[in-house]
């Protein structure tokens, strides 16, 4: 992998966090956005990698992440749930914090 696609799935690892961060903070649509820009420039860094925009046979595919080879609609579920955790999470801490 060169060191340009490197630098591009760091970039799309960098937009999901931002997207899942967005949405915690209740800016959905604004996280959209983002995990759109980031899914684009995930099917254009694959597409990049063979004329074709397919993989070498004989060759695996490389794991990129925790998303590696997930459907969109399922990685940005996986997203959506692991906001909602974290919003959760902040809001027990806050109804522990008022107990107290």
């Amino acid at each position: 992998m060169s060191a340009k696609q490197e630098d591009a799935w760091r970039k799309i690892h960098h937009l999901r966090a931002a997207a899942m961060n967005l949405r915690a903070a209740g800016a959905d649509e604004l996280a959209k956005q983002v995990l759109d820009k980031a899914e684009h420039m995930e099917r254009e860094v694959r597409a990049s990698k063979m004329p074709s925009g397919k993989e070498p046979e004989g060759r695996p595919k490389p794991a990129m992440g925790p998303f590696a080879g997930l459907g969109p609609e399922l990685r940005q579920a996986i997203e959506r749930l692991r906001a909602e955790i974290k919003e959760l999470e902040r809001r027990v801490t806050q109804l522990e914090g008022a107990k107290r």
